[in-house]
């Protein structure tokens, strides 16, 4: 319309593919802003999508069947979940660009040589240093990438990445944490993935098999009743507060163990402590577990949902529906396309 100035957006989606929903956000960026203008959680239709070619196949085409509509014409990130990854953080010498790239080539045959089966390698500068780089290179199943490339072209969506989860994470919270180090532990459904930061550089990232699906069950079994009821009790225990605690007790403190050892292990890489930890996903939210996971270490814990994002805006309408406990993955696979 003549007079009216047509302001041009860009528009991201990240899809966080869990065993139990698969989340969705969706940003807008004007200029330097980004805002959050739609989020989704849409139950998974596969009971193991990750583990055949077929499960996960039948799983992507359930699920882009469902968004396509609403990512038409928007850049597409979705992640692999990161116990389908390998791995490696190497260091080299400051050299430059054309030599880096051949270094880095020479560094993927040799990662590929290591492994069984076909695979596909990337890698992100993490860090630049006066005299060095920083690099952490990642390795997936040729299969399953091209599963996620196809069926998307199948829909028509836009994929604009394959993203991996510890630099998700990092795109989230490393403004927040930038000065210090930094422990996210991330409880999903089925695993939790435990990540290190260096001054909100990735370090080192591990993943447990133990998420928000096995404490159902024990809630289940300890109160006899069905698993329905049972995650009922478990997000918000009311009378049965002091019974979910003790049914919990064991799991609690077997992740809690897992958790010091990834940050003792980084302590003694680096002798440096660790400052704080932040718990995210639907299971950060357990009760008891902040307690004792402080008693244990006395390190000061965060839950992602009290973490200000001074970078993003919200859309009004969203505020009140933005859980950043679940959404928090989504959210950096979004900001891949938008940063």
């Amino acid at each position: 319309m003549k007079g009216e100035i047509m302001l041009k957006f860009s528009r991201y989606a990240g899809i966080d593919m869990g065993n139990k929903t698969i989340k969705i956000v969706q940003l807008e960026k004007y200029k330097n802003k980004i805002r959050i203008k739609n989020i989704l959680s849409i139950p998974n239709r596969s009971q193991n999508p990750f583990y055949s070619k077929e499960a996960l196949s039948e799983n992507l085409n359930a699920v882009f069947d469902l968004i396509k509509d609403h990512l038409r014409k928007q850049k597409i990130t979705i992640g692999i979940p990161n116990d389908r990854v390998l791995y490696k953080k190497i260091e080299l010498p400051k050299m430059r660009p054309g030599e880096l790239k051949q270094a880095i080539l020479w560094e993927k045959r040799e990662l590929l040589a290591q492994l069984e089966g076909e695979y596909v390698v990337d890698y992100e500068v993490i860090e630049t240093h006066a005299n060095s780089y920083e690099i952490l290179m990642a390795a997936s199943l040729k299969g399953e990438v091209m599963e996620y490339v196809n069926i998307a072209e199948k829909f028509g969506l836009a994929l604009e990445a394959i993203d991996i989860y510890p630099l998700s994470i990092a795109r989230v919270f490393k403004s927040s944490f930038a000065e210090h180090n930094l422990v996210v532990v991330d409880i999903g459904a089925s695993r939790t993935e435990i990540t290190l930061f260096d001054c909100g550089k990735v370090d080192f990232t591990y993943s447990v098999p133990i998420g928000g699906n096995a404490m159902t069950k024990l809630i289940a079994k300890f109160l006899s009743l069905d698993e329905f009821d049972a995650e009922s009790i478990k997000i918000n225990p009311g009378n049965y507060q002091s019974e979910v605690k003790e049914c919990l007790a064991p799991l609690i403190h077997h992740l809690t163990l897992q958790i010091i050892r990834c940050i003792k292990h980084f302590q003694q890489r680096k002798g440096e402590e660790v400052k704080t930890a932040v718990f995210t996903g639907g299971g950060g939210k357990l009760l008891g577990l902040r307690d004792y996971f402080f008693n244990e270490t006395r390190i000061e814990v965060l839950l992602a949902d009290e973490i200000d994002f001074p970078y993003i805006e919200i859309d009004p309408i969203l505020k009140s529906a933005f859980d950043k406990m679940e959404f928090s993955c989504a959210l950096g696979y979004a900001l891949r396309g938008a940063f």
